[in-house]
């Protein structure tokens, strides 16, 4: 895995016919070794890229993981950090012991380390002032207090991975570049709640919007599992058969953030939904999103899991303002806290904290091994009761 601050809108072609690797789109020259792509440097530097390859062919023709690239010879460098870290994350990925999300997050991260202090700028030379400026430079690219917070700490865990492994002396980072505290965060909300109001939806909205003539059948059935179950963007877009037993009505569904399980009792309405969906269902160009329910008119996925330009996120704003739905701060994702909000009215936080797929660190849960379905079921009517009321069937 390597970083760099180079960019091009326009694939290069190969420098010679004999040239043992491709230009990819994501700017890397790359090469599938073993039926596993592997990327070896940036469009900018073929000549670097083919040494690379040569260097490691033999380990990845064998299926060993290749030696990360050595320290550059003045020192270590901001590219030798994030190439290190991101060589030995990326296996944490294919283990399971990371996510491909959060993987993609210090990736975007490391790039943007790159580009603000240079690849190739030793981290000796890194000043503590300089760390201020770059928070600064964050800041206007993350908006929120809680996105600024996970920005500093994906930063901060690709320099300590260096320290931890021995590349680097501890960095100083200085006060000036702390993430934002947990009571900064309360009052971002509490301001930001202030101002435009709670992120919940009424009973009504979401009827109006599962009931529009605009709603594709897709979008009616991703807004339903989201009311239903606590399902977030990322977990439509990833949401596979196998987790659905339509004929019992449950959906079993870990979560992809954090690997915790995740049950829910699917209403009537939503299970109809899903297989309105699964009846219309076009069949995808790629044969790795065969399992995936939900597949676009153009016959993809809806996304990526971390896409930040979200489609399902534009097709629900598109649908909320058609509705009269609409207000800032009410996104598809406010239907994830809806749901929670009412759920609560249960009093049964540890049957909502499995819907949800939320940690539970209390005692209890150590000596807890299941939590029985009729909680679920009592979870499930409960919400529904709050949504259709008297409707309800």
């Amino acid at each position: 895995m390597t970083i760099s601050q180079s960019t091009r809108s326009r694939k290069p072609s190969k420098p010679r016919k004999d040239f043992p690797l491709f230009a990819h789109a994501s700017g890397q020259w790359a090469k599938k070794v073993a039926g596993k792509l592997s990327y070896f440097g940036t469009w900018d530097d073929p000549e670097a890229a083919e040494r690379l390859y040569d260097k490691q062919k033999d380990d990845l023709r064998a299926g060993r993981r290749p030696k990360p690239s050595v320290a550059s010879k003045n020192g270590v460098t901001v590219a030798d950090i994030v190439n290190s870290c991101l060589t030995t994350k990326e296996i944490a990925v294919q283990t399971g012991e990371l996510s491909q999300r959060h993987f993609n997050d210090l990736l975007r991260s490391g790039k943007e380390v790159a580009k603000h202090f240079g690849s190739k700028r030793l981290v000796s030379d890194i000043h503590v002032d300089e760390w201020s400026s770059f928070k600064a430079v964050l800041a206007k690219q993350w908006k929120t207090p809680a996105n600024m917070r996970r920005e500093i700490t994906n930063v901060r865990s690709l320099f300590n991975f260096a320290v931890r492994n021995g590349m680097i002396q501890p960095i100083l980072f200085g006060d000036g570049f702390r993430a934002p505290t947990a009571k900064h965060l309360k009052k971002a909300r509490q301001e930001n709640r202030a101002e435009h109001g709670d992120r919940c939806f009424t009973a009504e909205q979401v009827r109006t919007l599962v009931k529009s003539k605009n709603a594709s059948p897709d979008l009616r059935a991703m807004i339903l599992l989201a009311i239903n179950c606590g399902l977030g963007n990322a977990d439509c877009k990833s949401l596979k058969f196998g987790h659905l037993d339509l004929d019992g009505g449950w959906l079993d569904f870990p979560r992809g953030k954090t690997g915790n399980e995740r049950r829910c009792k699917l209403w009537p309405e939503t299970t109809e939904a899903l297989r309105q969906v699964i009846a219309s269902r076009r069949e995808p160009k790629n044969a790795e999103h065969e399992s995936l329910v939900f597949i676009t008119q153009y016959r993809g996925p809806w996304g990526t899991v971390d896409q930040i330009d979200c489609p399902i996120s534009k097709a629900f704003r598109r649908l909320a303002i058609d509705t009269g739905t609409y207000r800032k701060g009410l996104t598809f994702y406010s239907l994830r806290h809806s749901f929670r909000t009412i759920a609560d009215g249960t009093l049964d936080q540890p049957a909502v904290n499995l819907v949800m797929g939320h940690d539970d660190k209390s005692m209890a849960s150590i000596y807890r091994e299941r939590i029985d379905d009729a909680r679920l079921v009592r979870i499930a009517d409960h919400v529904r009761q709050w949504l259709f009321g008297e409707v309800a069937k």
